[in-house]
């Protein structure tokens, strides 16, 4: 309660007259003085928030208890394709792809309701334009009783990487699959001369249908007979 001296004016008001009760005292003016500059500090510290939120790299909507968008940093609104200021009080779900509107519905829900949100986060699509979808990571936060905070994180380069890898990946196996044939089929047509030869120079070393009747000779054979083990040995690794 503050002192103050009051003065009764009539004035115009909606075509007819009311009465304006104008107060002034010191007091008052005072009071208004400091009210003033508490809006005006306030005003500065939302501003200074707003810049910081602008520069983070992820995107961050501000949600209320039925999942209406309040504010969104620029982040935010460049990942959605809207202005920041065209987000507010329209659902989230209405920027998503139908079928992540379910699915971050159902998450936004489970977050109301208790449920600890962070660092559980789903995978969504956002709408980005026409025929045109965003991966995006969403991550819900609890900030106040009826607050919520949306952090979204654009994926697309992970999930090209993860594309990438799998197809290498594929083709690994293709590559292999194909080598793993060729070799069988080498294998095949090698393998079987090979034994012929490295039969038959175990006929001539045993000395069968009759002597070789020359050193040399004997030693060529072995030496046939060895090589073409070595050959059969190196088969079977690589097969």
């Amino acid at each position: 309660e503050l002192p103050a001296e009051g003065r009764m004016l009539a004035v115009p008001w909606q075509g007819s007259s009311a009465l304006a009760l104008v107060l002034t005292g010191s007091e008052t003016e005072a009071a208004l003085e400091k009210f003033r500059r508490a809006l005006a500090a306030a005003e500065s510290e939302n501003r200074a928030i707003k810049s910081f939120l602008d520069r983070i790299p992820e995107g961050i909507v501000t949600l209320d208890g039925k999942g209406i968008i309040e504010g969104a940093n620029a982040q935010a609104a460049a990942l959605f394709g809207q202005g920041q200021n065209d987000m507010a009080g329209h659902s989230l779900g209405e920027f998503l792809a139908p079928e992540s509107e379910r699915v971050a519905r159902e998450y936004f829900e489970r977050v109301a309701n208790g449920a600890n949100g962070d660092g559980n986060g789903i995978d969504v699509a956002a709408r980005a334009g026409e025929n045109r979808l965003i991966p995006l990571a969403l991550t819900l936060t609890r900030t106040g009783p009826e607050h919520f905070a949306a952090m979204f994180h654009d994926i697309t380069a992970s999930r090209q990487f993860e594309e990438e890898l799998r197809n290498a990946k594929r083709e690994a196996a293709q590559a292999t699959a194909a080598k793993n044939e060729f070799l069988t089929k080498v294998s095949h047509d090698i393998r079987t001369p090979l034994n012929a030869i490295t039969g038959f120079a175990e006929v001539i070393m045993a000395e069968r249908f009759g002597p070789i009747g020359n050193e040399r000779y004997r030693e060529y054979v072995k030496d046939i007979h060895a090589a073409g083990t070595h050959l059969v040995a190196v088969l079977n690794d690589l097969v």
